[in-house]
């Protein structure tokens, strides 16, 4: 792949988060994977670079995204234990 290929990819999914982001704005699970993919996309434009320059910021968006997907997992887990929705006990069978 040459630079031109790796814009023309990145540049589509810049286009489907935007997409994403203003399509599914009552949708968080959705609106959140936009995000992410709009990261992506700021991530590959900045691969094609020379590696020294942008390596640095490269990995501080990647340790970013991830941290953003911990804190976004821990609360859709609160959301979910707060409306009784996790069934963790297991039923046992009564003979």
């Amino acid at each position: 792949m040459n630079n031109n290929d790796i814009v023309i990819v990145s540049s589509i999914v810049m286009f489907i988060g935007l997409f994403g982001v203003l399509k599914f704005r009552n949708n968080l699970i959705r609106l959140f994977l936009s995000i992410q993919f709009i990261f992506l996309a700021s991530i590959l434009n900045f691969s094609i670079k020379k590696i020294e320059e942008t390596f640095l910021f490269s990995l501080f968006l990647s340790i970013f995204i991830g941290i953003q997907s911990a804190i976004f997992l821990i609360f859709v887990y609160k959301v979910f234990k707060e409306k009784n929705l996790l069934n963790h006990k297991e039923e046992t069978e009564e003979n």
